[in-house]
């Protein structure tokens, strides 16, 4: 399909294009990809994070729904 879209007569000609190492991928992928060079999250933390961020918004409406009921 390669050699056919590539338009070559010899499927060697299509092979050199084909020979990419792993390590070769990932070079370009770190030196071009945008995201290549953030850090990944540490899960426990990011677990911890997010379970203060839903006690704060439960607090929130919490607070929203007492002054609705005059309550607070």
């Amino acid at each position: 399909y390669i050699q056919e879209l590539l338009g070559h007569a010899d499927l060697e000609t299509t092979e050199i294009y084909t020979h990419v190492t792993i390590d070769k991928l990932r070079a370009v992928h770190r030196l071009t990809h945008p995201g290549a060079n953030l850090k990944r999250r540490d899960r426990d933390a990011v677990a911890s994070v997010d379970e203060l961020l839903m006690e704060e918004l439960y607090r929130s409406f919490a607070g929203e729904v007492a002054e609705e009921d005059g309550t607070g």
